[in-house]
């Protein structure tokens, strides 16, 4: 539902099913906390991290490390996504998909083909047999980097589904029979989603440049490619836009076109420019784009996992800007559309039901408390009864750095990032949430976290309700 207040409007919160966030190991070039900002700058309230991981997530032992730092660093929903085969080498022996299922959305070699088709008929059943599915990268590189690299297994997967039944989602599909082959196996009943991402859309290969920011995988294709994937959204073939947000760093992307590393970023773009080249324009209506970017990938992600995921935020569409990668908050300032004039900024947001770990929800995002209200800290530090039990100090310490996480210690033992009896967690990042116009200006996250006694959650909103009045401002709830 799109709503408009006050100049602004409310849209559902942005889904993408296709990041990569590159921890653990590979922190230099993008961070579960960089990623997940950059992520809500965007609109975005869940995502789905590929495995493109050092460990890469092919065994639980694998995987944990990345659970552990969702845990405590990712300021959204992430959610992983699970190695297709070990090593995620795109050959070999598959990986160990029944001990990650319950912790993974699905499963991907993203970045490889996976070249031998009686490997990917033993990947289907097993993935039928769990109820995730395969989140497919189409590439034969055998056959360059052309349209037929991307359609050719694509075809063959296709009749995989036919005689497995296994879901079957394509990624970043840039070539117009991939988008043929798609609106058949549909028409046909095959189990099959597909994304595209707003490059394809945007771009085609008249537009690129000797630079490294034009560099991905697959590449930005012809002009009959991108008709046919807009043909591809509007009817239907096509389910969902992902970005397939891929930073790297800047010695890695300034290498020119050919020696780039392929890859770009694209959270904190992806809205703004789809949204001014394609809703104003005419060629798709806004709560089209919505659908693409919200509705579609948020109940295909809740039915891969069995989250409820809720949350929207709100956008001024008048907001004219022009894009400067210095500005993301991701660690990666590659991008395409590096000096576009757009539309649209990000400016409320709020998240609900939030899976902190492995499923559990946790909280639900309120408020925002920006640089100028310290004062404010200062009293939630000397208010004895703010907390039921012992806040954490090292929280409070966080928070006057601009970054915090208060939370209320149940049992006073600390998990893999998540409290046992949570019921709380309020928060927000550096625009404004909540029914406050004065607070507008961004800066600090605050999380409150309480257990079974609702009572200093309260306590919290009376505390502020009587800072706000003094300040002559409008009250929070």
């Amino acid at each position: 539902m799109i709503e408009r207040r006050d100049g602004l409007t409310i849209l559902p919160g942005f889904v993408d099913l296709h990041v990569h966030f590159r921890e653990p190991g590979f922190s230099a070039k993008e961070t579960v906390a960089s990623g997940s900002k950059a992520a809500l700058r965007g609109g975005y309230i869940a995502v789905c991290a590929m495995p493109n991981l050092n460990p890469a997530p092919d065994t639980l032992a694998h995987l944990q490390p990345q659970l552990d730092i969702i845990a405590r660093d990712a300021q959204i929903p992430v959610f992983p996504v699970g190695c297709i085969t070990m090593g995620q080498r795109g050959e070999g022996t598959l990986s160990d998909m029944e001990a990650l299922a319950p912790r993974v959305c699905g499963y991907s070699d993203d970045g490889l083909g996976i070249a031998d088709g009686f490997l990917m008929r033993e990947t289907m059943e097993r993935a039928r047999a769990l109820g995730k599915p395969i989140l497919s990268h189409c590439e034969d590189k055998s056959l360059g980097d052309g349209p037929a690299s991307e359609w050719v297994p694509l075809a063959r997967d296709l009749e995989l589904v036919r005689q497995t039944g296994c879901q079957y989602h394509v990624c970043h599909v840039s070539a117009k029979e991939s988008v043929e082959l798609i609106r058949k196996a549909k028409r046909d009943g095959l189990p099959v989603t597909a994304e595209t991402a707003p490059h394809y859309l945007l771009l085609t290969e008249e537009d690129c440049e000797d630079d490294g920011r034009f560099r991905m995988n697959p590449p930005i294709r012809a002009q009959a490619d991108r008709a046919a994937l807009i043909g591809g959204i509007l009817d239907g073939t096509i389910d969902c836009i992902a970005t397939d947000h891929a930073p790297h760093t800047k010695e890695e992307k300034s290498r020119g076109f050919k020696a780039s590393a392929c890859g770009i970023v694209g959270l904190e773009t992806a809205f703004p420019a789809l949204y001014t080249k394609l809703v104003r324009e005419g060629i798709l209506t806004l709560d089209k784009l919505v659908e693409l970017m919200a509705d579609n990938p948020r109940r295909l992600l809740e039915s891969w996992t069995g989250c409820k995921l809720e949350g929207a935020c709100t956008w001024d569409l008048e907001s004219k800007y022009v894009i400067d990668p210095e500005k993301f908050a991701s660690k990666g300032k590659s991008t395409p559309f590096e000096g576009w004039e757009v539309y649209g900024e990000c400016r409320i947001w709020t998240i609900k039901n939030w899976p902190v770990r492995n499923g559990v929800p946790a909280g639900e995002c309120i408020l925002n408390i920006h640089e100028e209200r310290k004062p404010l800290l200062q009293r939630i530090r000397e208010r004895p009864g703010m907390f039921l039990g012992k806040p954490s100090v090292t929280a409070l310490q966080h928070f006057d750095s601009g970054y915090a996480s208060c939370n209320h210690e149940i049992t006073g033992e600390y998990k893999n990032g998540l409290y046992p009896g949570f019921k709380f967690n309020c928060w927000v990042g550096e625009k404004y949430c909540g029914g406050m116009n004065a607070m507008n200006a961004a800066g600090n996250v605050l999380r409150l976290c309480n257990g079974d006694d609702e009572a200093a959650f309260w306590k919290f909103f009376e505390l502020l309700d009587e800072y706000l009045a003094e300040q002559g401002e409008a009250q929070s709830l």
